[in-house]
């Protein structure tokens, strides 16, 4: 989460950490997804060709990490 973070600021694009949870009263399950999620706040505003270059710039953060893109940038 943290390197596409990265990837995405060095790109122009402004993903969130929302509800991160580290205490150890939150469950396992929890912490885990918490430090997986990165929220990209989109609206009305957004043009297709905008969603395009965001879909393209998580692809190739996930292509430089070796993760697993299947189906992100199906039509």
């Amino acid at each position: 989460r943290d390197k596409a973070r990265l990837w995405l600021l060095r790109a122009r694009i402004y993903p969130a950490i929302l509800w991160p949870m580290e205490s150890a009263d939150a469950g396992h399950a929890d912490r885990d997804f918490s430090q997986r999620m990165l929220f990209l706040h989109a609206d009305f505003r957004w043009t297709e060709h905008d969603m395009h270059r965001v879909a393209e710039q998580v692809a190739a953060s996930l292509d430089a990490q070796g993760g697993n893109r299947v189906g992100l940038l199906e039509r």
